[in-house]
């Protein structure tokens, strides 16, 4: 609870990592790139898109059914920017 304080007393002073920084400086492609390595690193996206997509195939459902989770997939993975 001290070092909650602490870090929230002393916020404004705060700088974010380096590695956040390259991040923020990042190329596009640079950013496909780190964008594919959390794809690998997180399975539980891939393993929830193919759950989906064996549901689907499995009740002979069509392209278009399959567009609400793609909606709630981007928008989720769009997220929020804070500038």
């Amino acid at each position: 609870m001290l070092l909650a304080i602490f870090v929230y007393r002393h916020r404004e002073n705060s700088e974010p990592p380096k590695w956040l920084g390259g991040l923020l400086t990042a190329s596009p492609l640079k950013a496909l790139m780190i964008g594919l390595v959390l794809a690998l690193v997180m399975p539980t996206d891939v393993i929830t898109m193919l759950t989906v997509g064996v549901n689907l195939q499995q009740n002979d459902a069509s392209l278009f059914q399959a567009v609400p989770f793609w909606a709630l997939t981007t928008s989720s993975s769009l997220g929020t920017s804070s500038s």
